[in-house]
């Protein structure tokens, strides 16, 4: 906030010094350099163009309001704005499908006495999360559904340059070091070719989805369908003795972050955690040895 009102007061006229040994200051000190310039540079921005400012932190302020709304939301509303999701983003029968075994997964926790139902809101996020991958045809969705053109509007004035930075598979190039999918620079033309690409959604993952043949998305489809077996084999054997290991099973899909080579290593991780998890639950000896253990941890630190 001081850096802020410093620059306020720079762009003003009111401190007798230059911007560059103001900023040449901030780096003496080491403390959050960037940060503290940015600060700076925020409250000269706020000194011109006020209005600009206001505009920012309102967006900001809504977002925030947001993000608490959805934080409060019931599970039936979560639910239920998620089958909204899922339908724009291909169609009734997915959503349909999400809501099915979010159901079940309730019944099935309802009927063990569960009052919280903590499972069937992770399997309520997490299916979510695997069913809506974001393809091409997603992305070109979000694109052209209006939301990217208002951006732009509230952002931007006069003239400017759109330019994407991408990796299609199908045509991008790989690093001969890393084997890592290349970016290649589009031009405005994408917005037409995504607006026609979002209108082929209806191809995803049939014989005609040209890009559901890429091992990315193939592998996608393949934690959807793993998924979904992983809950029919668990809920029919769902204790209050195992509900936390299931608990914990079915909540994996948070650990699944990033695209290509970084999701692959996230991937790796939870395919080790789930076989850990797995053999505690069909194993009782093994989950009985991991009891004692971690007792044995805990008398010790006491």
């Amino acid at each position: 906030a001081n850096l802020m009102m410093l620059g306020f007061a720079y762009q003003r006229g009111l401190v007798p010094v230059t911007h560059q040994a103001i900023e040449k200051a901030i780096e003496m000190n080491n403390v959050s350099v960037d940060k503290n310039k940015l600060s700076f540079l925020i409250g000269r921005i706020a000194a011109e163009t006020p209005d600009f400012i206001a505009e920012k932190l309102n967006q900001l302020s809504k977002g925030l309001e947001l993000d608490f709304q959805r934080k409060s939301e019931t599970l039936e509303e979560m639910v239920l704005r998620r089958m909204s999701d899922l339908k724009n983003y291909q169609n009734e029968a997915l959503s349909e499908t999400y809501a099915s075994l979010v159901d079940r997964v309730r019944t099935a926790e309802e009927t063990l006495g569960k009052k919280d139902l903590e499972m069937t809101q992770a399997v309520a996020k997490y299916y979510y999360k695997l069913l809506a991958y974001k393809d091409e045809y997603e992305v070109a969705r979000l694109y052209t559904n209006g939301n990217f053109k208002k951006y732009l509007e509230q952002t931007f004035e006069g003239n400017y340059k759109l330019e994407f930075n991408l990796a299609p598979p199908l045509i991008a190039d790989k690093d001969s070091e890393t084997g890592h999918l290349k970016k290649k620079t589009f031009g405005p033309w994408m917005l037409s070719a995504f607006s026609v690409l979002a209108k082929l959604k209806f191809l995803r993952g049939t014989a005609f989805d040209i890009f559901g043949y890429s091992a990315e998305r193939q592998a996608e489809r393949g934690l959807i369908k793993h998924y979904e077996q992983l809950i029919d084999r668990l809920l029919p054997l769902l204790n209050d003795e195992n509900y936390i290991l299931m608990l914990q099973l079915v909540s994996l899909p948070e650990e699944i972050r990033g695209y290509g080579h970084v999701k692959e290593e996230h991937l790796k991780r939870v395919k080790m955690r789930e076989e850990k998890l797995m053999a505690h639950i069909f194993d009782p000896a093994a989950d009985k040895e991991l009891s004692q253990s971690a007792e044995g941890h805990l008398r010790h630190a006491s």
